[in-house]
């Protein structure tokens, strides 16, 4: 059984996403009973590849990682202090 939504994935703008031409081919192969090859190849993405460096990673960790839950910690201890004085 194959459930697709429509066939939108199928129009010339989405054809080339991400293999949903090759996929369509392979449904169709697929519903014809021509299904020795259902294997579906989808081409490596060039930049799917995120290399840091050491301080790179080190900066972005201080930043999310420390900095900003402080801030957020702070932030709520503030508000907590003047709602009490208030």
């Amino acid at each position: 059984m194959v459930i697709v939504g429509d066939g939108d994935f199928l129009s010339n703008t989405f054809v080339r996403n991400a293999g949903n031409l090759e996929f369509g081919r392979r449904v169709i192969e697929w519903l014809a009973e021509d299904d020795a090859l259902v294997d579906i190849h989808i081409p490596p993405v060039p930049d799917g590849l995120l290399e840091l460096a050491m301080w790179q990673r080190l900066a972005i960790f201080v930043c999310f990682g420390l900095l900003l839950p402080v801030a957020f910690i702070a932030n709520a201890v503030l508000l907590g202090w003047r709602r009490r004085r208030a």
